[in-house]
C-alpha cells in the first residue's frame, strides 16, 4: 500500500472512532488484506461497507492483479461517504458499489472466490444462505465480530454447526495491543 493511502487510512480511523461509526479494526483489515493477497482469488463481495475503510484495503490488493470488489451497505450516508474516499484514494475502477439491501438483490450467475461480511450481525446467517450459491469450493467467507455480536448471530452458529458438509470454518483470535476481536473464516466445500 502505498504512503498516501496509508495517511489517509489512518485520517478515516481517526474519524470513525471520533464519529463511533462501526468498522473493521486496523488489525482485522490488515488480516483481511492478507488472505486476500495470497488466496487466488479474482471476484470479491464486500457485504457491509461502512464509510470505505475495509474496501480500501480490498481493493488496495485487488488493484494490482485487476481484480474486482462488489460492495454493499444499506446506508445512505454511509454509501456515499464510502464512494466518495474510494475516489479520495483513485480505487474506483476496481469497485462495483450497490446501494440497498443486499438481501434485495439478485447476484445472477457471479461468483465469489472471497466474500467479506461486516453488516447488519442478525443477518449474518441470511447472508451466508443467499451467497452459498454464488460461491464455490474453495471459496472463502471472512466474518467480522463474531463473539463481540455473538448473541446476534446465534442462527449462523447452530448453522454451521449442523452444515458441516457445506463448510469448513474457525473462529480466530486477531489481536494487536489497541483490540482484541473475533473473526470467522470459513471455506466452501
Amino acid at each position: 500500500m502505498n504512503q498516501q493511502r496509508k495517511k489517509f487510512l489512518k485520517k478515516l480511523k481517526k474519524f470513525w472512532i471520533k464519529e463511533n461509526i462501526p468498522n473493521l479494526s486496523e488489525v482485522n483489515a490488515k488480516f483481511l488484506a492478507f488472505l486476500i493477497d495470497i488466496s487466488w482469488v479474482k471476484n470479491v463481495l464486500e457485504i457491509g461497507c461502512a464509510n470505505g475503510y475495509s474496501t480500501i484495503w480490498i481493493a488496495d490488493i485487488l488493484e494490482k492483479k485487476w481484480w474486482k470488489l462488489k460492495t454493499f451497505d444499506v446506508s445512505l450516508p454511509s454509501f456515499e461517504d464510502a464512494k466518495k474516499n474510494i475516489l479520495a484514494v483513485w480505487l474506483e475502477k476496481i469497485v462495483d458499489f450497490n446501494f440497498g439491501n443486499f438481501l434485495d438483490f439478485d447476484l445472477w450467475d457471479e461468483i465469489f472466490d472471497f466474500v467479506f461480511i461486516d453488516a447488519r450481525k442478525k443477518y449474518y446467517l441470511d447472508f451466508l444462505l443467499k451467497i452459498k450459491k454464488n460461491t464455490k469450493p474453495g471459496s472463502i467467507i471472512f466474518i467480522d465480530d463474531v463473539m463481540k455480536f455473538k448473541s446476534k448471530m446465534e442462527n449462523l452458529y447452530e448453522y454451521i454447526e449442523w452444515n458441516q458438509d457445506d463448510f469448513e470454518f474457525f473462529v480466530l483470535p486477531v489481536h494487536d495491543e489497541e483490540v482484541l476481536d473475533w473473526v470467522m473464516i470459513l471455506r466452501r466445500k
